[in-house]
């Protein structure tokens, strides 16, 4: 299936850019990211081999930080002992991911730098797709709670993935079709917690390789009883 992007000049509706997001300013990309994720809901896995380069549509795998780019990297890192565990579990944790069935098509790198606010604040667009392609959508999530999120979106995490999985649901329902409505009761707020708490160690592993930014401590607090789980069943 052929999919294409129209974009269009964003100052007039959305002249506002921030440095972080306080937790009605996360819900508000939250929603613009819930239905982004389901209107790509199930993107067709036989695609991916035909499209690995840029030029020929669609990352198969979207982001810029994924394993498979980042090894020679990571190899070479001086990473603190704090995060010599997620390295070892890396390729774990990467297979988690790749093996979600809950695919859809991510934006790639929406941190504030590529996000617009409405005056008001209730409306957001992201631009620079250029990372854009297939994984689950918790790899948008957890990339902006660690880059782009206040002290505050921390202490309410979990109305805010409440209001993404709400927001998605919606915009699965009212998509129509029966994969979406498949996905729509499929994914519960277990399978979401799971994936974002996967996703955030992905995200670790990439600074264990690349240096620290964003909230280290809160990603590593955070995903810690995760990452036991899959250091245990590693053994």
């Amino acid at each position: 299936m052929k999919r294409e992007f129209y974009l269009e000049d964003l100052d007039a509706k959305y002249p506002n850019n921030l440095y972080s997001l306080s937790v009605a300013q996360c819900k508000t990309v939250l929603t613009w990211m819930a239905r982004y994720h389901a209107h790509f809901w199930g993107a067709d896995a036989a695609e991916k081999e035909s499209e690995k380069k840029a030029d020929q549509g669609l990352w198969a795998q979207g982001g810029y930080w994924y394993l498979d780019t980042r090894r020679e990297e990571l190899k070479n890192a001086g990473y603190n002992s704090a995060l010599r565990q997620v390295v070892a579990c890396a390729d774990v944790i990467d297979q988690r991911l790749k093996d979600t069935p809950f695919s859809t098509i991510v934006h790639g790198d929406p941190k504030c730098a590529n996000i617009v606010f409405s005056k008001d604040e209730k409306e957001c667009a992201l631009y620079d797709f250029q990372y854009t392609g297939r994984a689950p959508g918790t790899k948008d999530l957890a990339y902006l709670f660690v880059t782009s999120c206040n002290e505050d979106c921390y202490k309410h995490e979990d109305d805010l993935l409440k209001h993404y999985l709400k927001e998605l649901q919606t915009a699965l329902l009212k998509r129509g079709d029966a994969l979406a409505a498949k996905g729509a009761k499929a994914y519960t707020m277990e399978a979401l917690v799971e994936e974002f708490e996967l996703s955030i160690l992905d995200f670790l592993r990439f600074l264990a390789g690349w240096g620290s930014w964003g909230n280290v401590r809160w990603a590593t607090t955070r995903s810690k009883k995760r990452l036991a789980e899959i250091a245990k069943a590693k053994t």
